[in-house]
This record gives C-alpha cells, sequence and structure tokens, in this order.
C-alpha cells in the first residue's frame, strides 16, 4: 500500500471513531429502572402568571334538541377576573365541523368577551363537540363542551 493511502485511511478511522465517541457523548438514552428514568432530570414546569384568571360562565353548554335545518349556535362568555392581563392565543375545535368566533389578542382585567361556536356539519343523533382555548396563563388548555341532539 502507498504511504498517502495509509495515511488517507488513518484519517478517515479517526474522523469515524471521533464522530462516533462525539454523538455517543451528546445523547443520553435513559435506562429504565423500577419505572423511572434515571440519567434524566425531572422537572416540573409552571408558566401560571400570578393574578391572572380567565373565567367562563359555563364550561359546557346542552343545547337541547334541534331540527337539522336550524342553526346550532353556542356562546361561552368569559371574564378576566384577575389582576393581570391574559392572551387568548387560540381556540381550537375538536373537529372540523366546528366553527370558532372569537376576538383574538388582550383581555384586560374586569373585561369579558363571548367565544361564539357553531355546528356546521349536522349529523343526526347526538352531538358532542369541545373546542380548547389556549392562553398564557398556563400549560393546560380550556376545555369548553357543547351538546346538541340533531333530529
Amino acid at each position: 500500500m502507498k504511504e498517502g493511502s495509509k495515511t488517507s485511511i488513518l484519517v478517515f478511522i479517526t474522523v469515524v471513531v471521533a464522530s462516533f465517541l462525539y454523538v455517543t457523548a451528546m445523547i443520553k438514552i435513559p435506562e429504565k429502572m423500577n419505572g423511572k428514568n434515571r440519567n434524566v432530570e425531572e422537572r416540573k414546569i409552571e408558566i401560571k402568571k400570578e393574578g391572572s384568571k380567565l373565567i367562563f360562565n359555563k364550561e359546557v353548554i346542552n343545547i337541547g334538541k334541534k331540527n337539522r335545518n336550524e342553526e346550532v349556535k353556542a356562546e361561552f362568555v368569559y371574564t378576566n377576573k384577575g389582576e393581570k392581563p391574559v392572551i387568548i392565543n387560540a381556540v381550537v375545535p375538536s373537529c372540523g365541523c366546528t366553527l370558532v368566533k372569537y376576538k383574538e389578542g388582550i383581555v384586560m382585567p374586569g373585561e369579558s368577551g363571548i367565544i361564539e361556536v357553531e355546528l356546521e356539519k349536522k349529523e343526526s343523533g347526538y352531538n358532542e363537540k369541545n373546542v380548547r382555548v389556549l392562553t398564557d396563563e398556563g400549560v393546560m388548555p380550556i376545555k369548553l363542551t357543547f351538546r346538541v341532539e340533531i333530529l
């Protein structure tokens, strides 16, 4: 073998070994022991802002019975009962058959608003639909539910 070939192979092997050691050092694979992950730091994250509180007058609305040709709407009224502004980031329906109307943005202390939901595609029988309200108050979204029986 030529001297240049030996050097190239040696450099290649060195690069491969160094890359392997680097990747191995960067990746930690948690080992399962008694249902707990070893080598993984557990952290509790709390994002709640002190003093903010978005309160709904109802989180579940039973609309009752409606004919298929009737509008099916529900209005969820909310108020910021806290001392600090709350930001409504998004209102996400559980399916594509539910339309949502709301005012995006900041809800000042004492301010109220409405989240309007409408069932667009109506299937006969009992329907239960949800929307999730995502705010800057915390990790868990607020779940709102409306129920209707389509005749």
